[in-house]
């Protein structure tokens, strides 16, 4: 049975509660705002990016190799512009380390599972919570696993990642993507011989879309090294940075819907501490009435 102290008991809990979400609500309003404008903003550049890697590499594909081919050509740069890659593919999810990033982290899951269940795919899987979630739903299937932090993206996490996906033949990468404060969705790229390529784009690629004529400064080995290292880099960081801002958005969202319901119970439990209290007021004089009654005063 609730006592007046019971119910103070648990108004004082739910404060704690409160003031624990809005502060974790601060950090990942914190987090995203350092992100948002950034991350954003680059879209545009990177789409830019991505047309003129595709024109160039599409452009150009058969002539670098032939050219690298060549007796003449030395050999360090023939590792440059045919770049050892494994004849497989894999898939990447971008996941979390921790919880109360909302349904985010389970859509991207979904759909990072239904991929490779229905193709001949390596599996890199990027934080501990994914690798749990991923272990309850496939614990028969083998994957590769990279720590990498919630939090702060740094060169050398960057690179370790980008090196590891370098490697393959093509990378198809799950990530959660930032549209607004309320809307996250899963989303894939698809990273091919070091170039980009998703949705209508990689259509018109494969379709034989015509190809601009590009000059080639300095060098054309050094255009093709620099393809090869930095952009592909370039790529993958950008996506890191999507994941990161669909996360932050998503747990804001989450926690401010939390402190909300916090807020709508701590009224409705002062509420009941109220009545409480008018009870017993009410009870104590009909019991002093009572007394008065009896004794006729």
């Amino acid at each position: 049975m609730a006592t007046l102290q019971t119910i103070d008991e648990e108004m004082r809990l739910l404060g704690y509660i409160k003031s624990f979400v809005e502060t974790y609500e601060s950090l990942a309003a914190l987090y995203m705002r350092r992100t948002k404008q950034s991350v954003v903003d680059s879209r545009t550049f990177y789409n830019g990016l991505q047309y003129i890697y595709e024109e160039v590499l599409q452009a150009y594909q058969s002539d670098i190799r032939a050219f690298a081919q060549k007796k003449s050509f030395g050999k360090r740069i023939r590792q440059v512009l045919l770049h050892p890659r494994q004849a497989r593919s894999a898939a990447v999810l971008l996941s979390v380390n921790t919880g109360l990033y909302g349904d985010i982290v389970y859509k991207t899951l979904s759909a990072f599972v239904r991929y490779i269940s229905s193709a001949p795919v390596d599996s890199i899987i990027v934080g501990k919570r994914g690798k749990l979630l991923f272990n309850e739903l496939l614990p028969k299937t083998p994957y590769t696993f990279v720590d990498f932090p919630d939090n702060k993206l740094d060169a050398k996490h960057i690179v370790s990642i980008a090196e590891l996906l370098s490697k393959y033949q093509e990378v198809r990468i799950f990530y959660g993507k930032f549209e607004s404060f309320i809307s996250q969705v899963p989303a894939d790229t698809v990273l091919r011989n070091g170039q980009q390529q998703t949705g209508a784009r990689a259509d018109k690629s494969s379709a034989g879309y015509p190809a601009a004529l590009y000059l080639f400064e300095p060098s054309l080995q050094q255009v093709a090294k620099f393809f090869e290292t930095e952009i592909f880099t370039a790529l993958v960081e950008q996506l890191l940075y999507e994941s990161q801002l669909a996360k932050f958005a998503a747990r804001m969202y989450l926690l401010d819907a939390a402190a909300g319901r916090i807020k709508n119970t701590l009224n409705t439990t002062a509420l009941i501490r109220q009545k409480f209290i008018h009870r017993k007021i009410n009870k104590e004089q009909f019991e002093i009435t009572s007394y008065r009654i009896a004794l006729g005063i």
